[in-house]
Parts: structure tokens; sequence; C-alpha cells
């Protein structure tokens, strides 16, 4: 289905989902509205609200909500989430009620499992391997690619760690981005991917060729760009410390021109000196950029979050290549959608 054309129609099914064998129970008839929040820069990466005319005995099931778009005679499918569902308040007058059901993802297992005394990974064990059996282990569906990265040296958590932050840090170890959620419930364990490397999955034009609202936003911050990185490693083999100072006179955000902005970090997992120097060095450049976000409104396309998409909004002679970031979707006919795009401008 072409889905940068118009006049498509829009329907949705909201479904109970059991927990935890994930088998379907029955749809849920009682919905009245829907919208749902995707977004990057979230540990849960996903949560939706409903608005239900009855109360919902959800229990400790799930709620999956489906789109289903036509046009032209093709027909297409869509799941978007599957989620817990919380219902913390409705209001009753006499045989009716109305109320609001939050949805939050299959992550808050993971969130919510804490480390119950000091966790030891040993040195040695591939990260990503543990972090599946760990996600496994909770009674999730885990998508992975694997990976050789093995540990070090020991990582050690302490008492009342969620297990979300465990799996997030063993990721981050072997280079893949935080975990993520798919449509059906099940977690996703992949590679991080520099979208700088990417081309755009999809051009979305305001024009009368386009389908992206007249009006857009742009927002720039570099208030708190920092020029200067330090590092420090402490583990069982000792401790040591860098630091990298980005002083190009050329630059206004550098130290030759500005006050010092100091990013710090400790790093338990590092061969060398000359190891944890080589790293300042690749953070500071990691750090020398901005972030612009620039927010459109459209129908809603199926892209992931995560996607490169070109923007262009030749009357305002403004044109963007990002990444989305996050995305709230209404689950209404024509499916209205606010997608936030981020790019990193380079500064040094």
């Amino acid at each position: 289905m072409d889905w940068l054309r118009s006049g498509r129609t829009d329907s949705f099914t909201f479904q109970r989902i059991a927990w935890p064998s994930f088998d379907y129970v029955g749809d849920i008839a009682c919905v009245t509205s829907c919208s749902i929040t995707r977004s990057a820069g979230t540990g849960l990466k996903v949560s939706a609200s409903l608005g239900v005319s009855e109360r919902l005995a959800i229990g400790n099931d799930l709620v999956r909500i489906v789109s289903r778009s036509e046009l032209g005679g093709v027909r297409e499918d869509v799941v978007h989430a599957t989620l817990f569902a919380s219902c913390p308040s409705r209001d009753a007058y006499y045989g009716s009620s109305e109320g609001v059901v939050d949805l939050y993802s299959t992550l808050t297992v993971l969130e919510k499992k804490k480390v119950r005394s000091t966790l030891s990974i040993p040195a040695g064990t591939n990260a990503v391997d543990w972090a599946r059996e760990a996600v496994e282990s909770l009674g999730l569906r885990c998508t992975f690619a694997p990976s050789s990265a093995r540990l070090n040296v020991a990582k050690t958590y302490e008492r009342d760690t969620s297990y979300l932050a465990v799996v997030n840090g063993l990721l981050d170890f072997a280079n893949y981005a935080s975990a993520d959620v798919n449509g059906y419930g099940g977690i996703v364990l992949k590679p991080y991917v520099d979208p700088s490397g990417r081309s755009a999955a999809r051009t979305i034009r305001s024009d009368a060729d386009g389908i992206a609202a007249p009006e857009f936003s742009i927002e720039e911050d570099y208030f708190d760009v920092p020029n200067v990185v330090s590092l420090v490693c402490s583990n069982e083999k000792g401790s040591c410390s860098a630091t990298a100072e980005f002083s190009d006179p050329a630059s206004p955000l550098s130290t030759a021109n500005r006050f010092e902005v100091t990013y710090t970090e400790q790093i338990d997992d590092v061969a060398s000196q000359a190891a944890l120097e080589a790293k300042a060095r690749s953070r500071l450049q990691d750090k020398l950029s901005f972030v612009e976000r620039t927010t459109v409104r459209h129908p809603y396309l199926p892209d992931e979050v995560g996607s490169v998409w070109a923007v262009e909004y030749p009357q305002a002679g403004y044109s963007v290549r990002g990444t989305i970031y996050e995305q709230d979707i209404e689950m209404a006919p024509g499916m209205e959608t606010r997608t936030t795009l981020r790019r990193f401008v380079d500064v040094g």
C-alpha cells in the first residue's frame, strides 16, 4: 500500500493477550480512544493510554493494539504494541462508567525485577548471551543478534539494581542499542548502528506532493555541549584516569573561547591506561555535537523509531535528514502522528 497517498480508511482492534503464554484471549469492545507514544529516549520505549466506557478487568494480561488500513483495495495490518495495563481511575454514574487505562511495555518486567543481593557476572562472560538468558528467564520472548563480545573484567551490580539496567549495561559494553520491544511484546537486542551511515528510508514533504502539515518546529540546544571529557576506570586490576580537551580556537564552544564544560564518566572495563586515553578522545568526539530536533505532523506511516527520514519544507527553505526519536500516534481515523526527528550537529 502507498502510505503517502491520501484517502485511506483506518480501523482498530484491541486484543486481550494472556500473560505469560501470550495467547490471544479475545477482543476488547469497550475502548473509546487510544494514543501511543514511542520514544528512543525512555527505558520502556513505548507506552499508551486507553479511554474505556466500562471497567476493564484485565488482571495481569496484556492489551495488543492493531490497526487495519485500506486504500484502493489493498489492506495492511500493523501490530503497534502489546502492553501491560494499569487502571488507575474511572468515573461511574449509575449504570455507566468511563475511565483511563495506562499501558506499559513488556520491558516493565525487567524494570520491576531487582537484584536481590550483589550480582557478579564473571570476566569472560558473553555479554549479549547473558542479557538474552536474563530476558527469557523472566518469561519474555527475545529476538537477538549474536555477539562475540566478552567481559574483560567481572561486572558487579548492587542490591535493588533493576534487571533492565543490568541488561542495558551489558548491551552497551557490546556496542548494542538499549533493549527494545516489538509490536508483539518481544524484547529485541540488536547492535547499535550509526544513523549517519544509513540512507533515508522515506522523504516527507509539506508541499502539494506531500502529506505533512505546513507547521513544524525546530529545537536546538548546544548550551551543555562538553569541551572536556574526564574518564576514571576502577576495577580489581587497579585505577587510572584520562582527560581529553577540545581547545580549537576556531570553535566558539572550545575551551579557548568558552567556559569549561566537563563530562565525567566512571568505567569499569578498560584494558590499559592507553586504552582509557583513547576512549576519552573518542568519547569527546562523540560528545562534540548538539541535538537538533524537528517535529512534524502527518498521517501515520509504518516506520520504526530509529528509522532515518528526510523532511522537506520547501516553502520555508528548510530540509533535514534525521532519525525518528519519538512519536505520538492517535488511534483514530487518519491516525494523526506527531514525529520528532533528531540529528546531531557536529561542532568539533
